[in-house]
């Protein structure tokens, strides 16, 4: 199987081409703003086609994909980044540093401190107030509850914990408390507000 050798790939021509094809993602549609979707037939091909098969292949996701940064389209939770961030995404990933270790992402790291610092900030939370970035809100809440059931602490006593949710709470709460170890049978459901909150009365 040949290989890319990225010492010969002559990258700025691509990224001129990729510069336009961002470009009509951010048009009106010509078509469809949701595709039909269609079966995509080569997903792992025996041999590669070669780099100057990429202009073809973004042509081809742009057009089978939802165009969530159509102008005329009204997103319920996806939105579509800004231009400027979506070209910044291409050296991002090309870096493809890891927030595991400080040491393996110095710029990265400062960034999502600075951040979530500004962010409890603007929350008015105390100032040793701390945080991280998650992938979407399963994992976000899977975290919180973690560290509200004490982290790695007491882990064998977990099965007497008690949880108190609204009825307007998302799914991933009772996933994540699945995940946790928490008996369903200790899931407190209560009533909730007109904004979704509990109400302590019902206790």
């Amino acid at each position: 199987m040949e290989t890319i050798n990225f010492s010969d790939l002559d990258i700025a021509p691509l990224a001129s081409t990729l510069g336009r094809t961002l470009e009509t993602i951010y048009r009106p549609a010509t078509g469809r703003v949701i595709p039909s979707e269609t079966q995509v037939t080569s997903i792992l091909p025996e041999e590669g086609v070669g780099a100057e098969a990429l202009p073809g292949l973004w042509q081809e996701i742009v057009e089978r994909s939802t165009r969530l940064a159509e102008p005329t389209m009204l997103g319920h939770m996806d939105t579509a980044p800004h231009p400027v961030a979506a070209l910044t995404d291409c050296v991002v990933s090309a870096l493809n540093n890891n927030l595991l270790f400080r040491e393996l992402s110095p710029f990265a790291s400062q960034i999502e401190e600075g951040l979530i610092e500004a962010f409890a900030q603007r929350l008015g939370l105390p100032v040793s107030s701390t945080g991280t970035f998650c992938s979407g809100g399963s994992i976000a809440n899977l975290t919180a509850l973690f560290v509200a059931c004490g982290g790695f602490e007491n882990i064998e006593s977990r099965d007497r914990v008690r949880l108190h949710v609204s009825e307007c709470h998302h799914a991933s709460v009772m996933k994540a408390a699945a995940v946790l170890g928490i008996p369903k049978a200790h899931i407190l459901v209560m009533p909730g507000d007109d904004t979704g909150r509990c109400q302590p009365s019902a206790l």
